[in-house]
């Protein structure tokens, strides 16, 4: 979960690459660094937390079943588990939301500012580049009925994020090169390179005005997500405090304890 960090990183995976060399879903921020371990998969009143297709426990209204044994609880633990179900349930749509969000402020800022630079060949290209990475995000975050789904385990992202995938971007970014280089030639060859320049000049203004004021509300609410999650933090460290089976699946990480 990314602000405008996100949304730039989304468009700078197009000029690398190795799109993903991180947790996808994490926020880096001043003072929020936080991240997702494990896939989680929520629908009313039920909560999945998994690994390589592997669940490692689940919710089922006040119960709760790790390695696929029901643990028995308390009322005080049913009472947490169920705020602590309800808590990741209500943050997961918002979640897709922000990847959505970041995903279009990327695809108009950077498919529609490039195309003076790019020529139409070359920025079709782009915009189908883009397209798939939007699809690849859709593996990962994804809301189908009353099912919410959130990918966030290594082999999830690693899965979505293939050699197939870098292989497709690492060509877009040659042909996109090439249409640039092409341009500047041309432009050297005219004489015209004060032109090119005012025309790169008027990009980079492009660029940061769609950008601007939507990547300032993404931010917004990039951060009221991040402190919901470090709330829902000292849930889990509570839930595990009081139910040991739960100690060695931590879903929210933050620096200092990421897998």
């Amino acid at each position: 979960m990314k602000t405008l960090l996100c949304t730039l990183a989304i468009a700078g995976s197009l000029l690398d690459a190795n799109p993903v060399e991180a947790k996808t879903f994490s926020h880096h921020h001043d003072s929020c660094d936080i991240s997702l371990n494990y896939d989680v998969t929520a629908k009313p009143q039920w909560l999945s937390v998994a690994e390589n297709d592997v669940e490692r426990y689940r919710i089922e209204g006040d119960k709760l079943f790790v390695d696929g044994k029901q643990v028995s609880l308390n009322a005080e633990q049913r009472q947490l588990v169920t705020q602590y179900r309800e808590g990741i349930s209500e943050q997961l749509p918002k979640v897709i939301g922000l990847v959505d969000d970041a995903m279009d402020i990327a695809t108009d800022a950077v498919g529609g500012a490039l195309t003076p630079l790019l020529g139409d060949e070359g920025s079709t290209k782009l915009n189908q580049a883009l397209e798939k990475l939007h699809s690849r995000l859709g593996d990962l975050a994804y809301h189908r009925g009353d099912v919410y789904y959130v990918g966030a385990s290594e082999e999830s992202i690693d899965a979505a994020f293939n050699d197939e995938f870098s292989d497709e971007i690492e060509q877009v970014v040659m042909s996109s090169m090439g249409s640039i280089l092409m341009n500047i030639g041309k432009s050297m060859m005219d004489g015209d390179m004060e032109d090119f320049g005012a025309k790169m000049d008027r990009m980079g203004e492009e660029i940061e005005a769609r950008v601007d004021a939507k990547s300032k509300v993404l931010e917004q609410h990039a951060d009221e997500l991040c402190s919901s999650f470090e709330q829902l933090q000292v849930t889990e460290q509570q839930l595990q405090q009081q139910i040991p089976e739960l100690t060695k699946y931590t879903l929210i990480a933050g620096d200092s304890d990421k897998q």
